[in-house]
């Protein structure tokens, strides 16, 4: 390993006064040595195949990123594309990523002429992904995967040219559509959603309200949830013409969907604002459009839904009744009620289960604070580094952004202690014992969850 030097305090200040530089200082975290791999007599689609077995943990193997990145780099310096790949998105993907090396071994697999790396390596351009946003650079690295035969690009550099909001982006809303057309050709459907605003819109090609259902229709088969956005407005604005469908609950019972679309435009609706009422109302309907599709996960957010109107003593939402049966069908149990209150029983049982797991969830989803110890940050101990990541660079949690504050000297010490582990070379394997042996066992309490 090759040792940084500077501490924890310099890295601490760097990147409270630069945001966006945590992945600058984790290029020593990756000089991989594959030394003690046994590779005798592996071809390079094995080696790389145990490269998979580790990072995705099957075929009886342990999860294990730092194992995965070996056989990936054994594979990769002997010029087998896949492993290339795999490495770069490896790397890419970290909890605190390296993007140095993920353009590095994308860039390797440009050059040895595969499309898709050349569209990896327009979109780390695109996103300012370890470099300076370039949309000029992005569009050079796509159409080249274009002319390789990587057709989803045509998508990308249609959103490219789509973009309002971007200074310095190349809008050129005619270029757009065409971009989406070409994709929409090749295969790539979500393209749809964007040609289907287009003839919404009429500004770029002719007001075609007929085509634009068409185009946002197939762009929900494709599973995007902001195209029934558009259909359920289209429905609501009496915009849907010459339909044997009378409501969008009608359309969507006949789409050929699990649930998930419909759920996902649920989440949609509740983000847009969480104190409205009747948005409020609507998730629900959504969610519960979802739960005849056999969403489980939709379910889950019903009964919140239906507590809620309950402890407000609203009758609104899906009743007990319907609840009964949708519990029943989630969760059939064998023993049978002996009273006359049998779907309230059944219904009121389930209810407090079912809202235990979904508060559970909540809390331990990417959006929770609990997550920050969790398995992303064991591999390499990177205790402050990746606080001060994934609060600056990605803002997963306002409140993460909390614990870096001069307000809270635990957290600056917790991100020095880290650094300093980790130029030691100490990669202990549970960042929580780490804690508690720098701070003790009251550490678990102490630490703003």
């Amino acid at each position: 390993m090759i040792k940084p030097d500077f501490n924890g305090k310099d890295i601490l200040k760097k990147i409270k006064d630069e945001p966006g530089t945590a992945y600058l200082f984790t290029e020593y975290l990756d000089d991989i040595d594959y030394s003690d791999l046994n590779l005798n007599g592996l071809s390079l689609e094995e080696i790389n195949k145990l490269g998979m077995d580790y990072e995705y943990g099957e075929n009886g193997k342990e999860a294990d990123s730092l194992t995965a990145k070996k056989y990936y780099t054994a594979a990769a310096e002997m010029g087998f594309i896949n492993s290339q790949l795999n490495l770069a998105g490896i790397h890419r993907q970290d909890s605190l990523p390296n993007y140095t090396k993920a353009m590095y071994w994308h860039k390797k697999a440009a050059d040895a002429g595969d499309a898709q790396a050349k569209y990896l390596v327009g979109a780390m351009y695109h996103e300012g992904e370890g470099v300076k946003r370039d949309y000029n650079e992005a569009l050079k690295w796509y159409k080249q995967a274009v002319d390789g035969g990587y057709m989803y690009a045509w998508y990308v550099i249609g959103l490219v040219y789509n973009n309002d909001y971007d200074e310095g982006a190349p809008t050129d809303h005619v270029k757009a559509v065409e971009c989406f057309k070409k994709a929409v050709k090749a295969g790539i459907d979500e393209g749809y959603y964007f040609l289907g605003i287009a003839h919404l819109d009429g500004k770029y090609v002719p007001l075609d309200l007929h085509e634009a259902f068409s185009c946002f229709e197939k762009a929900c088969n494709t599973g995007i949830p902001y195209a029934l956005k558009e259909i359920d407005e289209m429905f609501e604005n009496g915009d849907v013409k010459n339909s044997k469908y009378k409501s969008v609950s009608q359309w969507y019972a006949d789409l050929n969907d699990g649930g998930k679309l419909a759920r996902n435009y649920a989440h949609i609706i509740r983000e847009e604002d969480e104190e409205d009422v009747s948005l409020f109302e609507k998730s629900a309907f959504w969610y519960e459009q979802a739960v005849k599709k056999g969403d489980k996960n939709a379910f889950y957010q019903l009964v919140l839904i239906y507590n809620f109107y309950k402890e407000n003593n609203e009758n609104k939402g899906p009743g007990r009744k319907k609840m009964a049966e949708y519990a029943k069908k989630f969760y059939p149990r064998e023993k049978k009620a002996s009273h006359n209150n049998k779907e309230k029983d059944e219904c009121e049982k389930l209810i407090r289960e079912i809202t235990k797991i979904s508060v559970y969830e909540k809390k331990n989803s990417i959006f929770g604070i609990n997550s920050i110890i969790n398995d992303d940050m064991n591999d390499l101990l990177k205790i402050g580094l990746s606080l001060v990541s994934d609060a600056i660079d990605h803002e997963i949690s306002v409140s993460i952004l909390d614990l870096i504050s001069d307000e809270n000297k635990l957290s600056e010490k917790i991100i020095i202690e880290g650094v300093d582990c980790l130029q030691k070379g100490v990669y202990p394997s549970n960042v929580k014992d780490v804690l508690c042996e720098i701070y003790g066992e009251e550490i678990e309490v102490n630490i703003p969850l």
